[in-house]
């Protein structure tokens, strides 16, 4: 299901009797003077425990088309139910790749966080543009480079696909910034396939001759140590 297809479904609804865009609107952090995220993560779980997919689809609805506060409160709003209960917001995968074409950063690596989410029980649904997600990545924040290393590990559990993923993790383990090198090194650890061993700590050996920070090299030497005493 695209925008205009949720969309149209939500005023159906509304016209039914349901839940309302105002109603939604008024939730929002912006609409109702919280300088935090708390109104925006209380929508969100209020859409998760009542499973309202007419409210959530007019908060898809306030991403395409609301003022810039309200597009970042729905993205906050929408990411939030995906960690939640990511099959609530996988209709409207097509929406988070059009948004993720934002000039706004914060939208795109929110989109990002929705897809990743998505990805998570629904891999096919990003599979075949895979390569959208790695340009926004690549041109985006830190936080939409991470993002799309949990998505190509999700895409590992999909066989047409696995193999692409693998090459793009290993590749930006080649590359990651130190910061983010444990990280990214524990979650492609953990999507590690048979017969991909031997490639990850002869990556993981590379970067540990480079200047770090203690901490840093100790996270990566127990993710070695444990591919190393692993069985695959």
């Amino acid at each position: 299901m695209g925008f205009h297809a949720g969309y149209s479904e939500a005023r159906k609804m509304e016209a039914e009797g349901r839940v309302s865009l105002d109603s939604v609107l008024a939730q929002l952090a912006s609409s109702s003077g919280h300088n935090d995220q708390s109104a925006n993560i209380g929508l969100a779980k209020s859409l998760c425990r009542d499973e309202d997919h007419t409210a959530i689809a007019h908060v898809v609805g306030i991403l395409q088309t609301g003022s810039k506060p309200q597009r970042k409160d729905a993205i906050k709003v929408l990411y939030e139910v995906g960690a939640r209960n990511p099959g609530l917001i996988a209709p409207f995968t097509d929406v988070f790749f059009e948004t993720m074409e934002s000039r706004d950063n914060r939208i795109v690596w929110g989109a990002l966080m929705a897809l990743a989410k998505i990805s998570s029980v629904q891999p096919e649904r990003v599979a075949d543009r895979m390569h959208l997600v790695l340009t926004a990545a690549d041109n985006g924040s830190v936080i939409a480079k991470d993002q799309a290393i949990e998505i190509l590990a999700a895409l590992k559990s999909l066989p047409g696909h696995a193999k692409v993923a693998n090459d793009a993790l290993f590749d930006r383990l080649r590359t990651a910034a130190t910061n983010q090198l444990p990280k990214y090194s524990e979650i492609t650890a953990a999507s590690l396939l048979p017969g991909e061993k031997e490639e990850f700590l002869s990556i993981i050996e590379m970067r540990l001759t480079e200047l770090m920070p203690e901490s840093k090299r100790r996270r990566l030497h127990k993710v070695e140590k444990q591919v190393e005493s692993s069985k695959s």
